[in-house]
């Protein structure tokens, strides 16, 4: 089967979503004790054999639980690592790796000139005005950056539409 790159991070974020949820569910099973199971009754109505006899019942069957949730993870996760192994491969092989950290940086490079100038992600408007941004070029450096952004955004956009996968 083929997928494009954006069809198979997604298929690679709900698989990770999955391993989650298989990890939320082994935890309950791990924390649920012994007195929590239904119609177990008080400890006085068993004598201690009966008790003791339920009791591992109880641990073997919550054993065998946790062996499949085990077995589920194993097979999730490496599922996972084959997806995002391929993912990686066919940007490296695309140059979508490279576009991927040059975006990063200039990411990094705007956030530090936005700082520098007083911008604050609660106040998008407010960056502050100085006798010296204007002439140190600092407006034409944002436009720079902002603009180079954007064209790479729409190249790893339309990479991540067309480059193609087989599963």
């Amino acid at each position: 089967m083929k997928l494009t790159l954006s069809e198979a991070l997604a298929r690679a974020k709900q698989t990770e979503g999955e391993i989650f949820r298989i990890s939320q569910r082994k935890s309950l099973v791990i924390n649920r004790g012994f007195s929590e199971q239904e119609n177990m009754g008080k400890k006085e109505e068993y004598s201690a054999a009966e008790y003791k006899k339920k009791q591992d019942a109880f641990l073997k069957e919550k054993k065998a639980e946790l062996a499949n949730f085990d077995k589920e993870l194993e097979k999730k996760i490496g599922e996972a690592i084959k997806l995002r192994s391929k993912i990686n491969k066919a940007n490296i092989d695309s140059g979508l790796d490279e576009k991927l950290v040059r975006m990063k940086w200039l990411r990094i490079r705007l956030d530090g000139l936005m700082q520098s100038l007083g911008y604050s992600k609660k106040s998008l408007y407010s960056i502050r005005e100085t006798p010296e941004r204007h002439s140190l070029g600092l407006d034409d450096q944002l436009d720079k950056i902002e603009k180079e952004k954007s064209q790479l955004d729409a190249e790893i956009q339309k990479l991540n539409h067309v480059t193609m996968i087989e599963l």
